[in-house]
């Protein structure tokens, strides 16, 4: 499975979107958009429909830290999404988003916070794209990364064999031990985006996904 380095953006503000899109432009084949309402997660940040304005080369993905989030997936659609991530937490009824989803063309992606178990979703991961594991709690950049988060992944390995993520506090500190574990996508944000060369920043992260 090709293992992938994903720039991380959570914003505000649109301007500042399209600034660290041109940062990876070239270079990230896959960049992924965080999108906060407030309510599913105390941040919140641009609204989705303002990835309107977007003009990229990057392929998007959006990140769903939302309540309701079906009714999200329309806009996602109409955006042109690569793929889709929505929090199991945010809807009981995870069988009935994922038929739901079923309509739209975007691959579909389930993300779990650190408090919840990977085995509540064995048997509705079989139905989605990619699995990602939150590293941190969700809504913010810049925490530190919680460390059973490598557990989960191999656990996670062991019932799913679609690409799985993780998302939050991920950096070259630990990059390699996630990878081992079976990550496949490292969604990178304060480790990529602080550095003052983005660009070697990125290609440094990628080396580290590299297994000898």
């Amino acid at each position: 499975m090709t293992i992938r380095v994903i720039p991380a953006i959570l914003e505000k503000d649109i301007a500042e979107v399209q600034k660290k899109l041109d940062a990876v432009s070239g270079f990230a084949e896959l960049a992924q958009i965080d999108i906060a309402d407030g309510k599913f997660v105390d941040n919140m940040t641009i609204r989705l429909e303002e990835l309107k304005q977007i003009k990229t080369t990057v392929n998007l993905e959006i990140h769903l830290m939302v309540e309701n989030p079906r009714s999200y997936f329309a806009m996602c659609q109409q955006l042109k999404a690569y793929r889709v991530f929505w929090h199991y937490e945010a809807d009981s009824d995870i069988e009935g988003v994922i038929a739901f989803a079923r309509q739209f063309s975007f691959k579909k992606g389930l993300a779990l916070n650190p408090e919840s178990s990977v085995s509540e979703i064995k048997n509705a991961c079989q139905c989605l794209d990619a699995v990602m594991l939150m590293g941190v709690a969700p809504g913010a950049q810049g925490q530190v990364f919680i460390p059973e988060t490598v557990g989960r992944v191999s656990e996670l390995k062991k019932i799913y064999s679609g690409s799985i993520g993780v998302d939050g506090g991920v950096s070259e500190k630990n990059i390699k031990t996630l990878v081992k574990a079976g990550a496949s996508d490292l969604v990178v944000g304060s480790a990529l985006f602080g550095a003052n060369d983005v660009i070697t920043k990125y290609k440094e992260l990628v080396n580290l996904t590299k297994l000898k």
